[in-house]
């Protein structure tokens, strides 16, 4: 019988904590960080982009970009990711550490320097968040791959 009461007070404890976790991503969190409840998160970085002005490429277009080196190239992944592998000369700019590690960065850049942001795929946001805060800092001329380094390396294309 001790087993019934305990049940039952675990679903009680259960259904407080999803009333007071949605009410926290409802009402006390800022806007820009709650959970969505319905999205599709498949397109979720590319309709965020859009709405910020930040101009999406393709997997034939970042071909192109890193055959001509003309942009920076930034990858938003962690450290550990990065290492792993990442796309030809790109340079690691791990969005969790980004105010610091972006100190090294910004002496090889100048605000209309070409810049291309990329992370894992198209449900990692760590590269719109890294193009947003290049955005605050005045850079103007940011393309990003929604694709990410999955799409690159699904197309078969070189890795370092």
């Amino acid at each position: 019988m001790p087993s019934r009461p305990l049940a039952i007070q675990f679903a009680l404890l259960l259904v407080l904590a999803v009333i007071l976790g949605s009410a926290a991503n409802l009402f006390i969190l800022p806007k820009d960080d709650r959970l969505a409840w319905v999205e599709d998160w498949g397109k979720y970085v590319e309709a965020k982009a859009v709405e910020a002005g930040i101009t999406l490429v393709d997997l034939g277009q970042v071909r192109d970009i890193i055959d001509q080196r003309k942009h920076m190239v930034f990858d938003a992944r962690p450290t550990v990711d990065f290492d792993a592998g990442h796309l030809p000369g790109a340079i690691s700019l791990p969005y969790q550490d980004v105010e610091f590690v972006f100190q090294d960065v910004m002496i090889l850049l100048t605000p209309e320097t070409p810049i291309l942001t990329y992370c894992s795929g198209e449900e990692c946001d760590e590269s719109l968040q890294i193009s947003e805060f290049l955005l605050e800092q005045g850079f103007t001329n940011i393309v990003l791959f929604a694709g990410g380094y999955n799409a690159w390396e699904a197309g078969g294309l070189p890795t370092e």
